[in-house]
């Protein structure tokens, strides 16, 4: 029923500005990382899927009907792993309603390709098909992830 919405307007001047300063800061960073040990992946992006927990007029999508969900379709989609947040959402109704919802909140890091996107978007509509949803929110992040080791560890 409910999702979270995010939405970004941003000049194009602004935008240039953040990408130049996103590319120093990136050269910066993978000096660092480098020097700290630490292994820096490709570019990627960080998927945030929104997920309301309420059905329609029927309830709530229980905790035993999300944990099949995520068992069921997600993990076999980002076997590799992807974390889960508990959420409180609030939104106003074209009636002028205030609607506040429980939700969860999966975030999967991943190359931008074709197939990944595809998952993505299964795992979304299952959710909608399944537990009647009007639809599922989703933040892209473009982003780099690394993973800092002790220095001198592989």
């Amino acid at each position: 029923m409910g999702f979270v919405r995010a939405v970004h307007h941003v000049g194009d001047a602004l935008m240039r500005g953040v990408a130049r300063v996103a590319v120093i800061a990136g050269a910066f960073a993978t000096a660092a990382c480098a020097s700290l040990g630490a292994s820096s992946r490709s570019a990627e992006h960080i998927d945030r899927l929104a997920f309301g927990l309420g059905i329609r007029d029927t309830g709530m999508v229980s905790d035993s009907a999300w944990e099949a969900f995520i068992r069921d379709v997600v993990t076999p989609r980002f076997p590799q792993g992807f974390a889960v947040y508990r959420t409180e959402g609030q939104w106003r109704l074209d009636n002028g309603t205030i609607v506040k919802d429980p939700g969860r909140i999966i975030e999967l890091i991943h190359v931008p390709d074709a197939a990944t996107e595809a998952k993505v978007v299964e795992i979304a509509d299952s959710y909608v098909k399944t537990f009647e949803q009007e639809a599922v929110g989703r933040h892209i992040i473009q982003g780099r992830t690394t993973l800092i080791t002790p220095k001198g560890r592989p």
